[in-house]
């Protein structure tokens, strides 16, 4: 219960636009904290959590949390949001088991999102220089097994379609 209403005030935190450098810092230190492979309690956080950060980078696009009862304070984060609080989280604190974790269960949408970013030339250019940075860093830090099998799941899986609605934010629409 402790952790079900914490993660998603930390999430929040991370999210904002309007929060003290030193708000940030600190829940990034939390939130990387909780997600130690020395931490107790990892697992759950990680059920908790990482759902919340990624059902909007994701197709279908779903939130698990939300249907257990997990995140209902919460409303899903829009994938710019996402995006956003991703790289606030690795730019607060860039431990590679922390960006490993984080990233390696949405490279194919990260990567999808590149190239729909690069074939869409009114994209948002710091969107695309976020998508670029994180693929980046993560093809640095991933141990080359996860690295190939992950960018196997890119050229063999389903292929991710990625639009703008009409409220200019990026939208998963489909994998084929």
């Amino acid at each position: 219960m402790y952790f079900t209403a914490v993660i998603p005030g930390i999430l929040r935190i991370l999210s904002s636009n309007n929060v003290p450098p030193t708000h940030l810092r600190a829940a990034s230190f939390s939130f990387a904290r909780m997600l130690d492979p020395e931490f107790t309690h990892r697992e759950l956080v990680s059920r908790i959590a990482l759902p919340i950060i990624h059902s909007s980078l994701t197709f279908p696009p779903a939130c698990d949390s939300q249907s257990e009862g997990i995140a209902n304070s919460s409303e899903p984060m829009r994938p710019s949001q996402a995006l956003s609080t991703i790289c606030t989280l690795l730019n607060s604190d860039p431990s590679p088991i922390l960006a490993t974790l984080v990233l390696s269960q949405i490279l194919p949408s990260l990567y999808a999102l590149m190239y729909y970013f690069d074939k869409t030339r009114a994209s948002d250019p710091v969107l695309r220089d976020s998508v670029k940075t994180l693929l980046m860093t993560w093809g640095r830090i991933v141990e080359c097994h996860e690295g190939v099998e992950k960018l196997w799941l890119v050229l063999h899986g389903g292929r991710i379609t990625w639009k703008v609605s009409e409220s200019d934010e990026i939208v998963c629409v489909s994998a084929k």
